[in-house]
């Protein structure tokens, strides 16, 4: 599915809605769709001229299930609005896989990857952005960066990332109001460092908290 023949049009959803793909043809129940048996794709590339946005989030929305590819600038876009990606792949976009300003963001069991910039960017003060359970390989920028925003990762790879010219990290993290917290993730073979933090004051007790990670290779 593509969101039409203008490079500005895109998948819009509405406040309060979620959009479930994986289902197979002809339509199943929804204990029975299976997103990589039955990928569901929403394409920016469809025409010559590509979509800037695949997929606009509103507020307090879900996208679940898709593959998105082929923007010209977002795979997923959000702007003061809070939403959740679930059992997604956001791939092959020749800017940002997802870009997330003012809202809180939780990103679960993604695949984020090939993306020319940034996997996932997620700016400003106050907004948290979750991420579990994902694989965030092989983007030419950073992998993850957070930009005044919190994060909070857990169970995940970020691999493989900064590989453009000037290189970058897999995850970089720059004034947080509040004190970042990574379990359990697998932090390899980024161009730079695995991850960078910065703190203008070295004895805020907003510095990372480091738990049971690999950061290996970097």
């Amino acid at each position: 599915y593509d969101p039409g023949r203008k490079a500005e049009t895109t998948f819009a959803i509405p406040d309060e809605v979620f959009v479930y793909g994986g289902f197979c043809r002809g339509g199943c129940d929804m204990n029975q769709r299976n997103p990589d048996r039955y990928p569901t794709i929403l394409t920016g590339a469809a025409e010559t001229e590509r979509n800037g946005t695949v997929v606009t989030m509103g507020n307090h929305t879900r996208l679940d299930g898709f593959t998105v590819t082929g923007s010209s600038e977002y795979g997923v876009y959000g702007f003061d609005a809070d939403f959740s990606l679930e059992n997604c792949n956001v791939e092959n976009n020749e800017q940002y896989g997802i870009y997330a300003e003012d809202g809180d963001v939780e990103i679960k069991w993604c695949m984020i990857k090939n993306n020319e910039w940034h996997g996932v960017e997620h700016r400003d003060e106050g907004y948290l952005l979750n991420i579990e359970n994902c694989h965030i390989i092989k983007n030419n920028g950073y992998g993850i960066i957070c930009s005044n925003s919190t994060p909070i990762i857990k169970d995940s790879i970020i691999s493989c990332n900064g590989f453009s010219e000037n290189g970058y990290q897999g995850i970089a993290i720059m004034l947080p109001l509040e004190a970042p917290i990574l379990y359990n993730n697998t932090i390899v073979y980024n161009k730079l460092q695995g991850l960078l933090a910065i703190n203008n004051n070295p004895n805020d007790p907003n510095l990372p908290d480091i738990q049971n990670c690999i950061l290996w290779y970097n």
